[in-house]
């Protein structure tokens, strides 16, 4: 199957439409950041589940280096099978789902609702339960998502977070970006086309591996992870390398695919630049005394000796090269289902919305 013939392909390709419908969403964001503090507000709690649950580890990350705000993660199933005593009154809970269907996710939104909570979903869905269900709630504007892969919703779900964060945050990083990421893709695109061929030609024979990333780009170790799962049907495992440090390590040997994520930080100091580099570097020494087969997708040519690079340029700083980062994986997945004799669009045990409870 050639992947240019897919809807993944065709829908992964969507993102300038994201980017320019998300805009939609910008005056509401303020509007809930002026009402966390008037009500003192300063933890937020987070529940989805899937390619969702990635989007909040990434509004974590940004959350937690641009503002003063803590984030959590609700643990559905201690509401949904054990009917947990939690209080959410205190906090913000954002709900996340693509369909707005996820009856877990809204039992946690209703929960915090009857609690006092200050509530918001975001769905692709305005009709949607979960939609419906919340103080404010922010569409997608994604159009309707057919593949059973989550692409451009999942673009649009971290574009939105990422609006949030900047109207929560001091700093200017967020909103620069915001401004400068649909260039940054553009600019980027012949690279990362080139990249995901690369990837996927090392995939395509690959039954088993490991993605690593850390800190903002950890989300998309996960998302990467997954879509290669469902539809490659790859044994990949996604880690924060700090944490493959901590035992996992001890599993590779000669031959295991490793990908790794290595984006410049950007917007911090020198030193804490330099000291993320030097630990890669170790990361990958290591990986590399053991025999790994290793690709680093990073934004130099630095890690060179240490395995196969695909250097692209990104830009400023991490948070704008996490997007390019995404659609990397993503074209990525695509790919590499086609050149495995798979479909994308349909892979096996799958259904487009899955409702858990």
């Amino acid at each position: 199957m050639n992947y240019r013939d897919t809807l993944m392909w065709k829908e992964l390709n969507e993102y300038g439409a994201v980017f320019q419908n998300a805009e939609k969403n910008g005056a509401q964001w303020s509007e809930v950041a002026a009402e966390m503090k008037r009500r003192g507000i300063s933890h937020l709690i987070g529940a989805a589940r899937g390619t969702s649950d990635h989007a909040l580890v990434f509004l974590k990350y940004l959350t937690e280096i641009f503002t003063p705000y803590t984030v959590g993660f609700a643990a559905c199933s201690t509401l949904t099978k054990y009917g947990g005593a939690a209080d959410y009154g205190k906090a913000l809970v954002i709900g996340v789902s693509q369909s707005g269907k996820a009856a877990d996710v809204l039992a946690v939104v209703k929960k915090a609702k009857e609690d006092g909570a200050l509530t918001v979903t975001l769905t692709n869905d305005a009709e949607s339960p979960l939609a419906k269900a919340a103080d404010y709630h922010f569409c997608l504007h994604a159009g309707e998502e057919k593949s059973v892969a989550a692409t451009k919703t999942f673009t649009a779900q971290c574009y939105l977070l990422l609006q949030f964060v900047a109207a929560l945050s001091d700093s200017p990083v967020p909103a620069q970006a915001l401004a400068a990421i649909p260039s940054v893709i553009e600019n980027n695109r012949a690279e990362i086309e080139s990249a995901s061929d690369r990837l996927s030609d090392a995939l395509k024979d690959v039954r088993e591996g490991i993605l690593l990333a850390r800190g903002i780009s950890y989300a998309l170790a996960l998302e990467g992870t997954l879509k290669l799962q469902e539809t490659s049907y790859v044994r990949m495992k996604g880690y924060a390398d700090s944490d493959f440090l901590h035992g996992p390590m001890a599993m590779v040997e000669p031959g295991l695919k490793v990908i790794a994520l290595a984006p410049a930080i950007g917007f911090v100091d020198a030193d804490r630049e330099n000291e993320r580099r030097e630990e890669l570097a170790d990361l990958f020494s290591r990986l590399k005394n053991q025999g790994a087969s290793l690709d680093i997708i990073s934004t130099s040519k630095e890690f060179l000796p240490f395995g196969n690079v695909c250097a692209l340029e990104g830009g400023v700083n991490e948070v704008e090269t996490y997007f390019v980062l995404a659609l990397l994986i993503q074209m990525t997945a695509c790919k590499t289902s086609c050149k495995k004799g798979g479909n994308p669009d349909a892979p096996r045990a799958l259904r487009k919305v899955t409702v858990t409870k």
